[in-house]
């Protein structure tokens, strides 16, 4: 929750704690999870390198108690760090396996973020047409599956996209399409 509110020295300290209260109880697959919200925690703050050593404990823990889910997670928020570093090709192998084994284990809401978001390093790079492909597939399995923040976003980047390829009748329904869902999410 504190990491939700932008309250990233509270998440810290709270995670910090849990962390040694899971170790202590030697409770491998929570550590995992911990472990990750400390590395997003760092990610947050900036500090890279902390969050990368969070996330490759992580990572063993995960593996070490086989909770697929969990290792899915984490390469995921692996791949968003990557991304917001401008690490482009390890952010979309990481979210690439993140998304094979949300397929796997038959996660399609958590197939369909990985898509998003690898969708939007698509844009990023100016890959407009594959971008745009994926963005239109993803934004109806979000839309039935009524993942309404998730849409949004989707349909922002969609509509970002749509601008690079002037296309701007389109971009500008998916922008308002994309406004109206933030504004329900009151976002």
């Amino acid at each position: 929750i504190a990491f939700q509110l932008g309250r990233y020295r509270q998440a810290e300290k709270l995670g910090l704690s849990a962390l040694g209260r899971f170790k202590s109880l030697k409770a491998a697959a929570w550590e995992a999870m911990v472990e990750n919200g400390l590395a997003n925690t760092y990610a947050a703050l900036n500090d890279f390198r902390s969050a990368e050593k969070y996330f490759q404990a992580a990572l063993t823990s995960a593996r070490a108690t086989g909770k697929l889910v969990t290792e899915a997670e984490i390469e995921a928020s692996i791949g968003n760090l990557e991304f917001s570093r401008g690490r482009y090709a390890e952010a979309l192998r990481f979210l690439e396996l993140s998304r094979k084994k949300f397929d796997e284990l038959r996660m399609p809401h958590k197939s369909a973020i990985a898509d998003l978001e690898i969708a939007e390093i698509y844009s990023e790079l100016h890959l407009s047409d594959e971008a745009h492909e994926l963005l239109s597939r993803v934004v109806g399995k979000l839309s039935a599956m009524k993942m309404q923040s998730e849409e949004a976003r989707a349909r922002f980047v969609l509509g970002k996209t749509a601008i690079r390829q002037r296309k701007s009748t389109f971009a500008r329904k998916e922008l308002e399409k994309a406004s109206r869902l933030y504004e329900l999410e009151k976002n």
